[in-house]
C-alpha cells in the first residue's frame, strides 16, 4: 500500500500504522439492533427484487455515505455513496465462496434473468445467517480507484453514515479503520463473488473487473437518528387548524 499503511486486528484492538504515526484503536462488533436493521433492509430488498426489480428504489441499507480524508485539498473531506455488505467468519468463508461460485457457474447455462431466484437464494443463505457473520466489520469493493482509493491508501481511517427512510429516519455513523485487500486474499474473493452474483442486473453498473476490496473494521458507533429536543417547542407554534 502507498506509504506502507497497515491495518491489523488483534483481539479487541485495531492497530493502524501510517507513514507518520501508529494508532491503537478499540475494536467493536456492530450492535445487534443495527445489525438487525441492516438485515431487515436486505430482506425487504430481496422481496422487492423478486416481485419486480424495476421498482426497486435507493437501497439505503446498502449504500451509506463514505467519508475519507483528503490531505492535499483545501476541502479536507471526500464523500460518496459506497455499497457495503457483511463478511463471513473465518470458519465459514470457504463455504460461502463455494456456494457463490457454484451459483454463478450454474447461471451460465440458463438465461441470466431466469437464474435470479437461485442467485437471491444464495445471497440470503449467508446474509440471513447471523451466526456466520463477522459483525466486527463491513465490506466493499473498489470500482473506480480514484479519490477514495488514494485517500485510504495514505490514511486508512474513514466514516460510514447510514440514513434510513421516514418516519423514523434511522441514522448512525460507523468510524472505522479500513484494511485494503487484493486478489490474493480469500476475503476479497468473497466480496467479488458477492458483487458478481448481481453484476449484470439492471440495478448495477456492470464492471466486473476489480482489483481491491475494503474491510471497514468498526471502532466507534454514533447514533445520528433525529429526535425532538426537550423544551425547544414553542407553545405558540401550532399547525394550522389547531386550537
Amino acid at each position: 500500500m502507498s506509504r506502507e499503511t497497515i491495518v491489523k486486528i488483534r483481539d479487541r484492538e485495531i492497530l493502524v500504522q501510517t507513514a507518520a504515526d501508529t494508532l491503537t484503536l478499540p475494536g467493536m462488533p456492530l450492535p445487534v439492533a443495527l445489525a438487525s436493521w441492516l438485515e431487515q433492509g436486505r430482506r425487504e430488498i430481496y422481496r422487492q427484487l423478486l416481485e419486480d426489480p424495476a421498482k426497486v428504489d435507493f437501497f439505503q441499507h446498502h449504500l451509506p455515505v463514505l467519508v475519507t480524508r483528503s490531505p492535499d485539498s483545501p476541502f479536507p473531506f471526500n464523500c460518496g455513496n459506497k455499497g457495503v455488505g457483511f463478511l463471513p467468519r473465518e470458519e465459514a468463508l470457504s463455504r460461502y465462496i463455494k456456494l457463490y461460485r457454484e451459483t454463478i457457474e450454474a447461471a451460465r447455462g440458463i438465461p441470466w434473468q431466469e437464474s435470479f431466484p437461485a442467485r437471491i437464494a444464495a445471497a440470503r443463505a449467508f446474509q440471513e445467517d447471523r451466526e456466520t457473520i463477522d459483525l466486527r466489520c463491513l465490506t466493499s469493493i473498489e470500482i473506480f480507484q480514484r479519490r477514495t482509493f488514494r485517500n485510504l491508501r495514505e490514511y486508512p481511517l474513514a466514516s460510514l453514515l447510514f440514513t434510513g427512510a421516514s418516519p423514523e429516519y434511522k441514522s448512525f455513523q460507523l468510524n472505522c479503520a479500513v484494511e485494503i485487500i487484493d486478489r490474493e486474499d480469500p476475503r476479497f474473493t468473497f466480496i467479488k463473488l458477492s458483487r458478481r452474483l448481481f453484476e449484470f442486473d439492471a440495478f448495477h453498473i456492470a464492471q466486473p473487473d476489480f482489483e481491491f476490496g475494503y474491510l471497514f473494521w468498526i471502532s466507534q458507533v454514533i447514533d445520528k437518528t433525529p429526535h425532538r429536543v426537550a423544551g425547544r417547542a414553542s407553545k405558540n407554534h401550532q399547525p394550522e387548524g389547531s386550537s
